[in-house]
């Protein structure tokens, strides 16, 4: 019997490939990324940390917005009415964001992007 992938899956590798590509056009890989060059530094975009408020509080990309995972289909309505709005997800290792994004794109948000964990994040980190 022939395996299929899961959405999740999917929007997983996809991520990954935005990355990859991302990435690649940096200048070096051997420094780690400052805000500056990082990908979540794209204008517009909103970066959405889908872990608790304690993680939060912890740690967490400036100018992000908390919205925690569990009121996310609720929520994310209301912070972002325009379905076209470049969101970009992110969590402690990336299995809620990887969720966080298969849920938006359900619910019809054509622009996110999963950014995996906080624990992988090379730029910039807040408590502020």
């Amino acid at each position: 019997m022939r395996h299929r992938p899961t959405l999740a899956q999917i929007l997983r590798v996809f991520g990954l490939m935005t990355a990859v590509l991302v990435f690649g056009a940096c200048e070096s890989q051997d420094q780690p990324l400052d805000q500056g060059q990082h990908p979540a530094n794209i204008e517009g975009a909103l970066i959405i940390d889908v872990r608790t408020q304690q993680e939060f509080d912890t740690g967490h990309i400036p100018g992000s917005v908390l919205l925690p995972i569990e009121e996310l289909a609720d929520g994310i309505g209301q912070l972002v009415p325009n379905l076209d709005q470049e969101i970009l997800l992110i969590c402690h290792s990336g299995r809620r964001s990887a969720a966080a994004a298969m849920t938006l794109a359900g619910m019809g948000y054509t622009s996110v992007t999963d950014l995996g964990g906080i624990i992988d994040w090379q730029g910039e980190i807040t408590t502020n």
